[in-house]
């Protein structure tokens, strides 16, 4: 699981680098008071005047599609004469 946490983190690096500003927060199900985290998140990107917001469900769909893509593009790029 290790692993991949911090591959997700590297996603976020890749947005950060696209995107002007991309935020990663915690959401809780509990009050101010009394906080209970309950491993939802949200992912907030900003772009010029664009705002974008990533749920955890959208956020985890994304890593999905690179972790899967990167191989399939590496293989490609491989295989091409320079």
């Amino acid at each position: 699981m290790r692993r991949e946490d911090e591959a997700m983190k590297g996603l976020l690096a890749i947005l950060k680098a696209v995107y002007n500003n991309a935020e990663f927060e915690l959401i809780n199900s509990g009050t101010h008071e009394v906080p209970d985290y309950d491993g939802e998140y949200e992912v907030h990107l900003t772009k010029g005047n664009e705002e974008i917001t990533l749920n955890k469900k959208q956020y985890e769909a994304l890593y999905n599609f690179v972790s899967t893509n990167i191989p399939v593009y590496i293989n490609l790029i491989n295989t091409i004469d320079d």
